[in-house]
């Protein structure tokens, strides 16, 4: 039996996705291991009532991965309403940074590029900040950076090593919402013609393949919304980034 806590969220959660019907789970309405809600419930007639005749579109669950369990539901209401932030994760040259710029002007955001921080917090170029500290020194200084960030409707491109770090990642979901450029390997590596002079963290003895076939599935796993970006123009992907964005309220 569902409590009035439970179906107000899950009302509201289908308020906001109107378009979808929520994932079932198979023991039923259920808090992740972690103690952070998932918006999953079971096969009941309660769920099938609210959804009859609605899409059924896969929810990515970490969309409404929140500390939910204990919250009232004004609480509730306050915390998703609260999700300001968007944040671009994806390889390098995959448009973080040019369709974050774009995206900000359209729904009058912020924006903010978490590798020109980098460069401006140590007075140097990433490529440098690299050559000169290692990868794994680097990717702290990036874990860093991101964690002092504090702000809201802001859209934060963020570099492309920003999910090895699960501190950063986890901050950046506390008032964001965080969103997978997906862009494929031929194309990545059409773009990016300044692959030794950009700034990228590679791994000892790492190809540009290798690094997306470790990559990929790490942006897959952080991202609570993917963005097809292939034989998409540039305008095309930011509208309907923000269409994705303003369905679920951002």
């Amino acid at each position: 039996m569902y409590s009035k806590l439970q179906k107000s969220l899950t009302e509201r959660i289908i308020s906001i996705l109107p378009n979808a019907v929520i994932e079932e789970a198979p023991t039923g309405f259920g808090w992740a291991p972690n103690n952070h809600f998932r918006a999953k419930v079971n096969r009941t007639m309660y769920m099938t009532e609210l959804t009859k005749g609605k899409k059924n579109v896969k929810i990515i669950e970490n969309t409404l991965n929140r500390k939910y369990q204990k919250a009232s539901t004004a609480e509730l209401e306050e915390s998703w309403s609260g999700m300001k932030n968007i944040v671009l994760i994806g390889m390098p040259a995959s448009g973080k940074s040019t369709i974050g710029v774009l995206l900000a002007k359209s729904m009058g955001m912020d924006f903010v590029d978490t590798d020109l921080l980098i460069q401006r917090s140590n007075n140097a170029l990433l490529q440098d900040i690299i050559t000169k500290e290692g990868v794994e020194k680097f990717i702290k200084i990036e874990e860093q950076v991101v964690m002092k960030l504090n702000c809201s409707n802001t859209i934060i491109a963020t570099g492309g090593s920003v999910v090895y770090s699960e501190k950063a990642i986890k901050h950046l979901k506390i008032n964001g919402i965080i969103i997978y450029l997906n862009v494929s390997y031929n194309e990545i590596n059409r773009r990016l013609t300044n692959i030794t002079s950009r700034g990228i963290v590679f791994g000892a003895g790492q190809d540009l393949l290798g690094l997306f076939n470790e990559r990929v599935p790490l942006y897959r796993k952080n991202a609570d919304m993917i963005i097809d970006c292939e034989d998409k123009e540039i305008e095309e992907i930011v509208t309907l980034t923000k269409d994705e964005a303003e369905r679920i309220g951002i």
